[in-house]
């Protein structure tokens, strides 16, 4: 069973099977929707809505299906809390870095070799048409597991970075985590538009084909995040700095933590 939301206040049970006929019939004994129902409080649409599918294998097929806007409104779907759940916390993932233009579709393929149903939801943020950061949830903790041994990986031009949310790190290891993941990021400055991403990753392809997890740039500065400490070390010491096409060499540093600030000194007594 899928869970709607934001739904259109004039919604109707056929903009439902509408939505989701790409999954088969939606008459006969062999339709794939058996019950749509609407939450109600007091007479009061409040604009949520349940969909059960025949068998968990269509609910799951039907979260890829993209939404598009009905009558105003573009809803979202997540699965449906059942008995023996497990806690979707423990089983998400949250992935950043994405090009706008990226669909549901590609997203599931990119995780294809887990299973035609490791993924179970995905939330984007902060929603349709900015699209760049989702949250996504596996059908299983080993499936959510490997996703994360595998890393940040490339998509069309842009370097999509793998993590767990922050809201499932312990609040006594962000800090240390917040350190680790500043001690792989080698800041580069100046970094000029002639100074491609592409052109980064070639620079840097001798540590290996996956050294680099993820490239942000801001007004002519550039932060290169490596997969380990080790490797940024060795792209910091043992390789010459990239240079600027026509524009001469780019200074480069270890990204590290600031350390914590002293605290301020008093100011003078009145005389």
């Amino acid at each position: 069973e899928l869970k709607l939301m934001n739904c259109p206040t004039w919604i109707s049970d056929k903009d439902i099977y509408t939505l989701y006929e790409s999954l088969g019939p939606m008459t006969g004994p062999d339709k794939c929707i058996t019950r749509i129902k609407w939450r109600m409080r007091y007479g009061t649409f409040l604009r949520v809505g349940y969909v059960r599918f025949k068998t968990p294998e269509l609910a799951r097929r039907a979260l890829a299906v993209e939404i598009p806007e009905i009558k105003g409104k573009t809803m979202t779907a997540a699965p449906l809390r059942t008995a023996g759940f497990v806690d979707s916390k423990s089983r998400q993932l949250f992935l950043r870095g994405w090009p706008r233009h990226v669909t549901n579709e590609q997203v599931y393929a990119r995780y294809a070799h887990l299973g035609p149903t490791a993924i179970a939801g995905i939330h984007w943020l902060p929603g349709r048409g900015m699209r760049s950061c989702c949250f996504l949830t596996f059908d299983s903790k080993d499936n959510r597991d490997k996703a994360l041994a595998g890393g940040g990986f490339q998509f069309d031009d842009a370097t999509v970075l793998v993590e767990k949310p922050a809201n499932t790190v312990p609040v006594e290891d962000r800090a240390r985590a917040e350190a680790e993941e500043k001690s792989r990021e080698l800041f580069l400055e100046p970094v000029y538009k002639e100074l491609t991403n592409d052109l980064l990753q070639r620079h840097y392809q001798g540590l290996g084909d996956d050294a680099i997890v993820q490239i942000r740039r801001h007004d002519k500065k550039a932060w290169v995040v490596f997969r380990t400490a080790r490797l940024t070390e060795r792209a910091r010491f043992e390789v010459a700095a990239p240079e600027n096409p026509g524009k001469g060499r780019v200074r480069v540093k270890i990204n590290k933590p600031r350390a914590a600030s002293a605290p301020p000194r008093a100011g003078r007594r009145a005389a």
